[in-house]
C-alpha cells in the first residue's frame, strides 16, 4: 500500500510540474501555435513590401491584431496581382476579425519577418475569384470540397480561433455567418 501511495504521489507531483511549466509557457507565448492564439509576434520588424508575392511561399502566416494588447492567429493568405488577402469564415464567431474591424493596424508575420500593415475588409474579389485563388493555393481543399459534395464552390480554410483560420471565402456581408475578406496593405 505504501508503494502505491508513493507511486501516486510521484505521478501527481510530476503531472503538477508539467502543468505549471505548460501554464507558464502558455502565458509567456508570443507567436500563435496552429489553432492556439498567441500574443505579440516575434521576428524582425520591417515595412510592408511593395508586393505580397512572398505569401505564396507559405501556406499560412501569422496576423497580429490589437497593438495595445496583441492577439495573434494563424491564417491562410492569398495573393492576387501582388495584393494579399486574408479570408475569415464565420468572422463573428472569432475574436480576430472583430479586433481588425476595430483597429485595422496589424502586423503580419511571413517567415521570420514581421510586416507593419493594415487589414481592411473588402469586397473587391468576387466569390468566384476568391474560390479560384483558394483552389490554386490549397488544392487539397478543393479535393475535400468535392468529397463533401460541394464541388469546390465554397472556400474556407486555414487554422482556428485562429484564423480559423480556416478562413474562408466569399464577399463581406452583414450576415453574422457571412465570410469576410481582408486586404492587407502597407501602413
Amino acid at each position: 500500500m505504501d508503494m502505491l501511495k508513493k507511486i501516486l504521489k510521484g505521478t501527481g507531483l510530476a503531472l503538477l510540474a508539467v502543468l505549471i511549466v505548460g501554464g507558464v509557457a502558455f502565458l509567456l507565448r508570443s507567436d500563435p501555435i496552429e489553432r492556439i492564439p498567441g500574443k505579440r509576434l516575434s521576428g524582425e520588424v520591417v515595412p510592408a513590401p511593395a508586393t505580397w508575392e512572398i505569401c505564396n511561399q507559405y501556406d499560412t502566416v501569422a496576423l497580429e491584431a490589437r497593438p495595445e494588447d496583441p492577439h495573434s492567429v494563424t491564417v491562410w493568405c492569398l495573393e492576387d496581382e501582388g495584393r494579399m488577402y486574408i479570408p475569415a469564415s464565420n468572422p463573428t464567431g472569432k475574436v480576430w476579425p472583430q479586433l481588425v474591424e476595430d483597429n485595422p493596424n496589424v502586423r503580419v508575420k511571413i517567415g521570420e519577418k514581421v510586416y507593419l500593415a493594415r487589414a481592411e475588409r473588402t469586397e473587391e474579389l468576387s466569390r468566384e475569384a476568391l474560390v479560384k485563388l483558394v483552389v490554386e493555393k490549397y488544392p487539397e481543399f478543393a479535393a475535400l470540397m468535392r468529397r463533401a459534395g460541394t464541388g469546390g464552390s465554397d472556400a474556407s480554410g486555414g487554422s482556428g480561433e485562429s484564423s480559423g483560420s480556416s478562413e474562408s471565402s466569399g464577399s463581406s456581408g452583414s450576415s453574422s455567418n457571412a465570410s469576410w475578406v481582408f486586404r492587407i496593405t502597407a501602413r
